[in-house]
């Protein structure tokens, strides 16, 4: 029988192409989930999940041979050129010497949310930019508000691959429209001048006040100054930057929207750096490990940190004990925690209006920054010791213990323990359980520096007193030195988050602590800070060294937090954090009242309307600080205290741009 000649040809195509079916990978989809949010990467090291096709995009099927005409002088086929292998990723690579029984593929790791977030991400790529207007503050009980026009160019990067990398570049500009609060502030000069003239300062801030609302809007279209006053502003036009994911070989995140832990969150825990509203600080965190040995940093700023922190720990038998899971991950690990420039003190000077008026109120400079009276670096230096007892498939346990010494000051002890679970084959849901109890001396503080620390390090509120009806508090560090005396402390820390992967998250944390045994000095009754209305002026000084100090009850250590979010991938981005701390003076807490300094509130929404129009909504409720308050245009009436106090800003951007 006579072979045809194109038959060979035609069975090594249809081979050729049966292949190409069999080792190729699906194509992804553009509106399936993009793997996992931001720092939820399933555990490494292990494969890549394979991902589905579309089911709008059927794989290809293998199509017959085309009939070819015979050659009349055929020749042999080519020799194939060899082509060099892939190289594998570092995740690959590990997992491919790695045991099976080491591999969990549907495990997922790191934090579940993005507490402390204050702008809702797209999470697909995106080139646009933006326009809208900004509160900047408004409250029900003042009118000292600006209004301006923001403008934000913007693009946003966002790997699909297991590498993480995610960078979003931004200018966010203000124009001012409307400030009622520039043009009252000026008043206060006028009641200085009075008050030097000997006339009433009050009714000439009253009379400034009438004048000045008129000119609200004499800087019409000036760019917002104080947005790019400090050398750190010049930064925030990166607004994130990662590489890797958290617990992997290699994570970075450089951003201003997202807060800082170390370790487990004894001494810097969800640090947000971006509490003061006239104040950008991009961020840096960094973390790697290879095999055994590993190292965590942080950095508040990248341009002048002020809050530094490194950990450094070693598995030291995990080269012995492969096979035993609480040997294997036994972890021991070294850390220290900076705080640069820590107040002490803050200057006073004398207020010019009532109820202030020739009473000591905090300084401030021109730009209302506190002025410092003293300052000195913390260090907190410490030892932790963490393991595993169970670890399965979906779900482990992990137990650690950490000692922390602030030098010159006082100690504490963590036991602490963290449930991990992970629902699904791929994960669908996750849930992470923390339990922490704490022991620590009068003069520590567990999470030193935390979500309130920028303020709390000037103000710090949990611990304000009362003289002659003004308010005062002491510095963080001023009140933990005043409080070396004093009884111990024992409390627990608990916080609970539940993530329906690309879905929803909600989370809750709560914090609280009691003192115990007797005082460390026979006879302490409590903290005792100046009496700052009963002192005297020498020359521009107060001074108080002749007058009996106040003696403060013992602090209310108290926190709660509540989380949610909806990362939906195209259509709809959402977030909301609320947060509350207890306070001397009060009893307990006042849930969602929203008119003390003790609560912050963050909210974002981004939705899109149109392929190419998005609308994203803020509501907050954060710190600022006025010279002026309890400002009433109608009575002609001011007061001054120059506190920070938790206030409302608002804004609402339309974003024009290809998102993909």
């Amino acid at each position: 029988m006579r072979k045809c000649p194109g038959g060979t040809a035609m069975r090594h195509a249809r081979l050729a192409a049966l292949v190409l079916l069999l080792v190729s990978p699906p194509a992804h989809g553009d509106d399936s989930p993009p793997g996992n949010p931001p720092d939820q990467a399933p555990e490494e090291p292990s494969p890549p999940e394979p991902e589905p096709a579309p089911a709008t995009q059927p794989a290809p099927q293998p199509q017959p041979a085309p009939e070819l005409e015979p050659d009349p002088d055929p020749s042999p086929p080519p020799t194939p050129v060899p082509t060099a292998p892939p190289v594998p990723t570092p995740s690959q690579a590990a997992a491919a010497v790695m045991p099976a029984s080491r591999t969990r593929p549907h495990f997922i790791k790191g934090e579940l949310s993005t507490v402390g977030a204050v702008h809702a991400l797209t999470q697909r790529n995106f080139v646009g930019a933006s326009a809208g207007i900004s509160a900047v503050p408004s409250s029900a009980d003042t009118v000292l508000n600006a209004f301006f026009l923001t403008v934000e160019p913007q693009v946003d990067i966002r790997s699909r691959k297991r590498d993480g990398f995610k960078l979003g570049l931004g200018v966010p500009l203000q124009f001012q429209l409307i400030d009622t609060r520039g043009a009252l502030e000026r008043c206060l000069s006028a009641a200085r001048d009075a008050k030097d003239a000997g006339k009433d300062p009050g009714e000439a801030a009253s009379a400034c006040v009438d004048t000045e609302k008129e000119r609200a809007q004499s800087d019409l279209g000036k760019l917002r100054s104080r947005d790019w006053d400090e050398p750190s502003d010049y930064a925030k036009v990166i607004r994130y930057l990662t590489i890797g994911a958290e617990e992997q070989p290699f994570y970075l995140n450089v951003s201003r929207l997202f807060s800082h832990s170390l370790g487990h969150g004894t001494v810097v825990r969800r640090y947000n750096p971006n509490l003061d509203y006239n104040t950008t600080r991009v961020g840096a965190t960094l973390d790697a490990y290879y095999r055994f040995v590993g190292f965590e940093s942080m950095l508040n700023d990248i341009v002048d940190p002020d809050v530094l922190g490194l950990l450094a720990f070693v598995r030291p038998l995990e080269p012995f004990f492969s096979d035993v899971v609480p040997l294997r991950s036994l972890s021991v690990g070294v850390s220290a925690s900076v705080g640069r420039n820590v107040p002490l003190a803050v200057s006073y000077e004398k207020g010019v209006l009532d109820p202030g008026l020739d009473e000591p109120i905090p300084m401030v400079d021109a730009e209302l920054n506190p002025t410092i009276g003293a300052a000195t670096d913390v260090t907190v230096v410490g030892l932790d010791v963490e393991t595993k007892l169970l670890r399965t498939e979906s779900s482990d346990l992990k137990v650690y213990f950490d000692a922390q010494q602030m030098v010159d000051h006082g100690r504490g002890y963590t036991l602490g323990s963290l449930w991990r679970f992970s629902l699904g084959k791929p994960s669908t849901q996750a849930i992470r359980l923390r339990a922490e109890a704490h022991l620590f001396d009068p003069d520590y503080l567990p999470a030193f520096f935390d979500g309130f620390y920028d303020i709390h390090k000037i103000q710090f509120m949990p611990a304000g007193y009362y003289s002659a009806g003004l308010l005062y508090y002491p510095t963080k560090l001023a009140y933990l030195t005043a409080n070396a005396g004093g009884k111990r402390r024992a409390g627990g820390y608990l916080e609970l988050t539940h993530s329906f992967l690309n879905r929803m998250t909600i989370g809750l944390a709560a914090r609280g602590s009691f003192e115990i045994g007797s005082p460390r000095e026979p006879g302490f009754t409590g903290p005792s800070f100046d009496d700052y209305t009963k002192c005297t002026w020498k020359e521009d000084q107060v001074d108080c060294s002749a007058t009996p100090k106040q003696v403060l009850e013992p602090m209310d250590d108290a926190s709660l937090l509540l989380h949610v979010e909806f990362p939906f991938r195209k259509y709809l981005q959402a977030l909301a954090t609320y947060e509350i701390f207890a306070m001397s003076r009060k009893d307990g807490f006042d849930l969602f009242e929203f008119d003390g300094d003790n609560e912050v509130f963050f909210s974002a929404l981004r939705l899109q309307l149109l392929p190419i129009l998005f609308m994203q909504a803020e509501a907050r409720r954060f710190y600022f600080l006025q010279r002026l308050t309890n400002v009433d245009i109608d009575r002609l009436k001011i007061e001054q205290d120059q506190n920070f106090h938790s206030e409302w800003t608002f804004a609402l951007n339309l974003y024009a741009g290809y998102e993909f």
